[in-house]
């Protein structure tokens, strides 16, 4: 996610890190989230909830062409064993869909080292979104070779969902089947209804992700695959000293290309004309995944004018990303015309770059 001067910048060989990179201090607990997302009570709505199976093989794919560009072979053979491993250790769930997310992951990774490759000078967040591209349109053509069709698909994604939403409900309740909930019962009873209730009202709306989990499956897993790389590419420029490209910027420097807006334009034509109502799951899935671009992008806008935001501003501007997020979108969608960021900002706030 890299602004316009450093997509221009080069990567030459094997070099130390350049100015823009950061440390560990915000890096490692957005790992930690990420890989530990299975623990979390939204897990139903995570495509590939094994996290591990995305990030590895990325890792994998950033040391070779790390390699390629005057890096440490080692460095590329240890990631490929471990990516391997990842792949694979025993996963529970459905065989079709472990194989899914196996397939997915490998071809991720492919097209990322084959785009990183391609695209030396390009910034991370060009490269990402040709690998996204051509993984799902190589996915695809795989699946309708293979004669598998998208009800089969969407049957076993449904199942997968259900799954592990009834998982999550069996582990809430199963304290309320032990002794020592009876006899709370006899002693509080108001208290027990009380949390009975709660975990009632909790069941109720765990049970309706699967349904919207699976209408919005394929844009929730690139946006999971698009963390996915962004955090490996994060790792492999703290781990190895072989440069693949220019250093992530900082959220108020994040942008892309305007033509994206066309992403919007098409699902708003599929959802709204009737004309294409079989398409429609497609034109909701455009309007997600393009739509939390631009949320971000709108957040980008308002750290940018917030300058350099401490922790405190930090969670001020995810909270409005997370209760207001019709604000960022409207503010990343307002920036493709007016460019916010390339106005000349007051004196008192110094120069914009």
């Amino acid at each position: 996610m890299n602004g316009d001067a450093a997509g221009a910048a080069s990567v030459s060989g094997s070099q130390p890190a350049q100015t823009g990179e950061r440390g560990w201090r915000r890096l490692l607990p957005a790992v930690a989230v990420f890989l530990f997302v299975q623990s979390l009570p939204l897990r139903a709505l995570v495509p590939i909830e094994q996290t591990l199976l995305l990030l590895v093989p990325a890792l994998a794919a950033c040391a070779w062409v790390a390699w390629r560009n005057g890096g440490r072979i080692w460095f590329a053979l240890v990631w490929t064993g471990v990516a391997m491993v990842a792949l694979s250790r025993p996963m529970a769930g459905d065989p079709s869909y472990v194989a899914f997310a196996r397939g997915w992951a490998l071809v991720l990774a492919a097209a990322f080292g084959a785009f990183g490759l391609a695209f030396r000078t390009k910034p991370f967040f060009t490269r990402a979104v040709w690998t996204l591209s051509a993984a799902s349109v190589l996915f695809g053509v795989v699946l309708f070779a293979s004669g598998v069709s998208s009800r089969t698909v969407e049957r076993v994604i449904s199942a997968e969902l259900s799954d592990r939403v009834e998982s999550s409900v069996a582990s809430w309740r199963r304290p309320t089947t032990t002794p020592e909930w009876a006899e709370l019962e006899r002693k509080s009873p108001e208290s027990t209804k009380a949390i009975g209730e709660t975990l009632d009202a909790m069941e109720t709306q765990m049970r309706a992700i699967p349904p919207f989990g699976t209408e919005f499956f394929p844009a929730i897993l690139l946006l999971e695959s698009l963390v996915a790389l962004g955090l490996a590419w994060s790792l492999h420029h703290r781990l190895s000293r072989t440069r693949i490209g220019p250093p992530i910027a900082q959220l108020r420097e994040f942008r892309f290309e305007d033509q994206f807006i066309w992403g919007i334009i098409a699902g708003l034509v599929l959802v709204l004309i009737p004309r294409f109502a079989a398409y429609k799951t497609i034109g909701l899935n455009l309007l997600l995944f393009f739509g939390v671009l631009y949320a971000v992008r709108g957040l980008a806008v308002l750290a940018w004018f917030l300058l350099s935001p401490g922790r405190w501003m930090g969670l001020v501007i995810v909270s409005v990303f997370v209760v207001l997020w019709p604000f960022p979108l409207s503010l990343g969608l307002g920036d493709t015309y007016f460019d916010w960021r390339r106005r000349v900002r007051p004196s008192n706030q110094g120069s914009s770059q």
